[in-house]
């Protein structure tokens, strides 16, 4: 990145993001052939938010805000080198999925976005989380990684968009079974309570039916025969982090009481004992 764009991305934080006599969308586009960076102080405390303020504070028309997300969602940048030829290009694909949470926040406040392009969002964060082998949360050298907690948050963001049917919500809380349910891979940087608030808004939307939770639910439960001690350990370890953050953030729902005692009990007799 060069020294001149980091001063302007500076100098705009130090305004309070003031982007007065600026071209935002010229700025933007600039802005997110960076967004990887390796560095962190200057990936995450210039470079996401700047781009943030850009898209959050109505600085940018729904044609550009709808083509930076398009650019978002591509094999250039979701999809970058997903299968990991090159050092750290998952900050790429984690850091675009970062700020695709806000825009899909953005298109939630304003309506402003193509659904079309939305929808499309949709299915490929499903393909997305298919094939993300880099689940690691922290590298000292690189700062936050955190595909597993931005994926979250974007799902957050899907999970409020009431177009999305019961149908994807299912699909959404499936996706997440999927990842809680890893068995190479220890979660450490706090993934379980992102995923829990993607799972509180899905809820929220009281789109889902109980025969539906409970049989997700039934999904943590630990057949012993069916891993080896390590696979069984780190198992053991994510659903056991992931059900205890959501069992206590729905704790004080009346109308969740019933899944509140089910989250119990495979905790108790299906995880714990295991």
């Amino acid at each position: 990145m060069q020294k001149d764009m980091i001063e302007t991305l500076k100098r705009i934080k130090a305004n309070a993001f003031d982007f007065l006599g600026m071209d935002a969308y010229v700025l933007a586009q600039d802005i997110v052939k960076e967004i990887g960076h390796q560095n962190p102080d200057i990936r995450d405390d210039l470079i996401y938010e700047v781009l943030a303020h850009l898209f959050h504070d109505k600085h940018l028309n729904a044609f550009e805000l709808t083509s930076l997300m398009e650019l978002l969602m591509s094999d250039a940048y979701m999809f970058y080198d997903i299968n990991n030829t090159e050092s750290w290009s998952v900050l790429k694909r984690s850091f675009s999925i970062l700020q695709l949470v806000v825009l899909v926040y953005v298109h939630r406040r304003d309506d402003v976005i193509d659904r079309r392009v939305v929808l499309k969002l949709f299915d490929d964060l499903m393909d997305y989380l298919s094939r993300e082998s880099i689940l690691i949360g922290y590298d000292e050298h690189v700062g936050w990684v955190h595909t597993i907690a931005h994926s979250a948050d974007l799902m957050g963001q899907l999970m409020q968009l009431e177009y999305l049917d019961e149908v994807k919500l299912s699909m959404l809380f499936n996706a997440i079974a999927d990842i809680v349910k890893k068995t190479h891979h220890v979660y450490l940087h706090n993934e379980d309570e992102r995923l829990v608030k993607a799972i509180k808004k899905g809820l929220e939307r009281n789109l889902l039916s109980k025969t539906f939770l409970l049989s997700w639910l039934d999904q943590f439960k630990i057949d012993k025969d069916q891993y080896d001690l390590q696979q069984r350990l780190n198992l053991k370890h994510n659903i056991k982090i992931f059900l205890s953050s959501l069992y206590f953030s729905i704790s004080n729902d009346e109308g969740l009481q019933w899944f509140h005692e089910a989250i119990n009990h495979v905790l108790i007799d299906h995880v714990l004992k295991g």
